[in-house]
């Protein structure tokens, strides 16, 4: 053991939500839990690493099994005596019934801190306190985490009394559902249980601090880009004979669609990816409107603008509600691919006659005509895809790193005032907001545009870190 890093074993009874809250504070999503006691038989290290380097390393260990016999043993030593946890596992090590507290008290031999954790959503019975008695006799650097499993809060007053006359420091931790800011908290709690580790924390959280800052300008410049792909966006299709021209319509209209949803969709694996999510499928609760493809009457009903915002974003940008279809026929024969009553129709019940993309045809110097679709007109497209975006980093910023963790508390749903974020903004909010969307609608290039840009990603990450610091359901 590199005694100079320091070292926390997690303890407790079997189930209580170690594994849990280890996984959540190393974003470690290889770490697996189950609803069985006693799943975990041997000593499992994490380690809290930013850049490849480790600050902290964090144990997982097998839950109490006889802390009735270690408890009898303990009181009968002498009441002077030291590193007690080290000479019980000499004196016992041949006992395979005790192998699973023989393996608890390894790292507490070798004098590492014990966070004794429990959830604090039951009610504290003798056990406990027989394990709590336990770690005091050890000895070690301790703090206890009350972890409540599930949403009972009613057994909190008498944890936090119970656990206060065994350990200096009681803090409350819900791994499911943390807040940067509680992670942030809770590390900072662990310099109190030994002075001497405190410079090791203290580089911990400098570099704790300088990877969320840094994971939030990335988020930010990740919804900047998928902003600018789906707001630039366009598809072009040839069509040489007339007969041709309501299947390619058709098809053009379904690959806008797919390209669209597309980007949308890399944007939000890339905000995944940022909080550490790779080794399981993170579920979305059914009820959330990211289920909800983006072009959905109820994705365009509750997220993005209301009506009277919507006019005055329309003013800010300069463009009109809804479409603006730029024809260019170029004395075509083909009776103009009866354009005004097709493609636009199409594309307006996609958008539910509320929102509609840029048409245009082209006539080729070799015959035919070329047919395109985008960029898409409607004012309030960026501040739905801005909702969506700011969801899917509410959600994958705070959702647990456990796998097959059957203990999350059920989701609740929001209502839909509460789930449309930018709705909820000031207009001067929005003014802040119109340089970069405009600028993108106009088709400015970067070098011109990069002022506007890098005024909207400093207000993304003012808005990322006021949603990050939220203590608000897991609902989405």
């Amino acid at each position: 053991m590199n005694r100079s890093l320091p070292v926390f074993a997690f303890v407790g009874h079997p189930n209580e939500g170690k594994t849990s809250v280890i996984a959540t504070l190393t974003e470690n999503d290889s770490a697996k839990v189950s609803p069985t006691p006693g799943e975990t038989k041997i000593n499992r290290r994490y380690s809290l690493c930013i850049d490849d380097q480790t600050f902290l390393t964090f144990i997982d260990t097998p839950g109490f099994q006889h802390p009735r016999r270690l408890l009898d043993w303990f009181r009968r030593q002498d009441p002077e005596s030291t590193e007690l946890a080290k000479r019980f596992r000499e004196v016992h090590r041949n006992e395979p019934a005790l192998r699973h507290d023989l393996e608890l008290l390894a790292p507490l031999a070798q004098g590492c801190g014990a966070v004794f954790v429990v959830d604090g959503s039951r009610p504290a019975n003798s056990v406990d306190k027989m394990e709590m008695e336990i770690l005091r006799l050890c000895g070690n650097p301790r703090m206890a985490l009350i972890n409540p499993k599930h949403a009972n809060d009613s057994f909190l007053a008498q944890w936090k009394h119970l656990c206060s006359q065994s350990f200096n420091l009681v803090r409350l931790f819900n791994a499911h559902q943390a807040t940067y800011l509680e992670r942030l908290a809770l590390l900072e709690s662990l310099k109190a249980i030994n002075q001497d580790w405190e410079p090791y924390l203290v580089e911990a959280l400098q570099a704790f601090r300088a990877d969320w800052d840094a994971r939030i300008r990335q988020t930010a410049g990740v919804v900047c880009e998928l902003l600018e792909k789906a707001l630039t966006h366009v598809e072009t299709r040839r069509i040489t004979r007339p007969e041709h021209e309501k299947s390619a319509r058709t098809k053009l209209t379904q690959d806008y669609r797919a390209a669209l949803k597309k980007i949308e969709k890399n944007g939000h694996k890339k905000i995944r990816r940022l909080f550490r999510h790779r080794v399981f499928n993170v579920e979305l609760p059914p009820q959330s409107l990211l289920q909800d493809q983006l072009f959905t009457s109820r994705t365009w009903r509750v997220l993005g603008l209301s009506k009277n915002q919507t006019i005055g974003a329309s003013a800010l940008l300069g463009a009109t509600v809804g479409a603006k279809l730029d024809l260019m026929t170029a004395g075509l024969s083909f009776g103009i691919f009866t354009l005004g009553g097709g493609l636009a129709t199409a594309t307006a019940a996609w958008m539910k006659g509320e929102a509609l993309a840029r048409t245009r045809l082209k006539r080729l110097s070799l015959g035919g005509v070329e047919l395109s679709i985008g960029p898409h007109t409607d004012v309030r497209l960026p501040f739905v895809l801005l909702d969506r975006s700011l969801l899917c980093f509410r959600h994958f910023s705070r959702q647990a790193h456990v796998c097959g963790d059957p203990t999350i508390p059920a989701t609740r749903s929001l209502s839909p005032e509460q789930l449309g974020l930018t709705a909820q903004w000031s207009r001067q909010r929005l003014k802040r907001c119109a340089p970069f969307l405009k600028a993108l609608r106009s088709g400015t290039p970067w070098d011109r545009r990069e002022p506007a840009e890098r005024q909207f990603k400093e207000l993304l990450e003012q808005v990322l870190n006021q949603l990050a610091e939220e203590k608000v359901p897991d609902e989405l």
